[in-house]
């Protein structure tokens, strides 16, 4: 059956068969997700600015519910599922295909799988109960994993490992590209055209130093301190130690001072009365790991739990 006479109006005719879809054929929107080449090959100690070298040893994601809608969009298909995705893997990797006509806004969610999400390539099922199993912790968020990163970053005989669990939720809307030095909104989907999309995650957002990746530097050194001379010295950096160094204690020329490039309103509630490295990394850094169409923003939401999840 051709995509062409395979969509379908709900409901019977008088015969008791289904009619034929009158409408036009939509338009096809391919999307998928890729490593950013940091991922790949790791960020070189002269890419950052106190001069540790960082690498990614494994990193799974949850990525889906892509949304497509507006007042100009006519949507054929709803394909919201999620899939689970190694991202150390090299080469794109299908997201879901979506169906629709007009002027779209686009979005997607990076979100813990469940137990109907999709495997992505080299991921196992041992994989995805790691990422849907909650913590133990009650002070923890008790749902699954989004991300997942190990890794571990060197200077010289130093060494610092970092295994980061996250289990909050992001939310992208409102996605879109600087074309022709104008701003081109979502999707343009004709009737049978095709076209790619791709979401890029990349392996520099976790090291920045400010929401802005135009404004921010890599660093790592913070991150090192908090374990090796307030933490326990054990060489490897938990979001524990990261929690107990305060925003406000850090030189203000080392960067992350500011949580979030918008309102103070728009902080998640779980952040502290006094901001920390790890509110840091889950309001600035951790939404930043995914970009629309590699040059392209989001409005990106943390969320805490499943139902704030619009």
């Amino acid at each position: 059956m051709s995509r062409a006479g395979g969509w379908l109006a709900l409901g019977l005719s008088a015969s008791g068969c289904l009619p034929k879809d009158t409408r036009p054929e939509p338009g096809r929107a391919l999307v998928s997700v890729h490593p950013s080449d940091s991922l790949l090959t790791g960020i070189a100690a002269e890419a950052t600015e106190d001069g540790w070298a960082i690498e990614y040893q494994r990193l799974l994601i949850g990525l889906g519910r892509v949304d497509l809608e507006g007042d100009r969009c006519t949507v054929y298909s709803d394909a919201d599922y999620t899939r689970l995705f190694d991202l150390l893997l090299p080469g794109a990797q299908k997201v879901s295909e979506q169906y629709a006509l007009g002027s779209c806004d686009f979005g997607f969610g990076v979100v813990p799988p469940s137990a109907s999400s999709l495997l992505g390539q080299g991921v196992s099922e041992a994989d995805a109960i790691f990422m849907r199993t909650p913590p133990t912790d009650p002070a923890v968020s008790r749902r699954g994993i989004s991300l997942y990163v190990e890794g571990q970053a060197t200077r010289g005989s130093a060494r610092e490992r970092f295994a980061w669990a996250f289990r909050w939720r992001v939310s992208y809307q409102d996605c879109a590209t600087t074309r022709n030095g104008e701003l081109a909104v979502g999707l343009e989907l004709a009737s049978g055209q095709e076209q790619e999309v791709e979401i890029q995650i990349s392996g520099d957002a976790l090291f920045r130093d400010d929401p802005d990746p135009e404004l921010a530097k890599l660093r790592f050194a913070a991150f090192a301190a908090a374990d090796a001379q307030s933490g326990n010295a054990d060489g490897e950096v938990s979001l524990d130690e990261l929690r107990q160094v305060k925003l406000a204690d850090l030189s203000p020329g080392g960067g992350y001072q500011r949580l979030v490039s918008a309102a103070s309103s728009d902080v998640p509630p779980f952040v502290g009365a006094e901001p920390t490295l790890e509110d840091y990394l889950l309001v600035s850094a951790f939404p930043g790991m995914a970009r629309f169409r590699d040059d392209g923003s989001c409005v990106a939401r943390v969320r805490a739990r499943s139902d704030d999840f619009d």
